[in-house]
């Protein structure tokens, strides 16, 4: 994953990412910031796939295929 933007829901479970690309509608990328993502924040993949499971700080977020196929992740160095 090293290099290239991956979408959220495909980083390694157990991985340390950090955002590179959040796209979508002005809300939906609003309402994703607010909860702490947003370009340069890192996260901890939990669990990939659907639902992917997030550690964003000392918080967790949960989030199904449609939200989290708008986040673009690169692995922290």
């Amino acid at each position: 994953m090293l290099g290239h933007c991956v979408p959220l829901r495909c980083a390694k479970s157990g991985s340390c990412v950090r955002i590179d690309q959040v796209v979508g509608g002005t809300d939906q990328v609003r309402r994703l910031a607010e909860m702490g993502l947003r370009q340069g924040s890192d996260v901890t993949v939990l669990h990939s796939g659907s639902p992917c499971l997030l550690k964003v700080g000392r918080t967790k977020l949960s989030f199904r295929d449609g939200e989290g196929a708008c986040v673009f992740v690169r692995e922290s160095a």
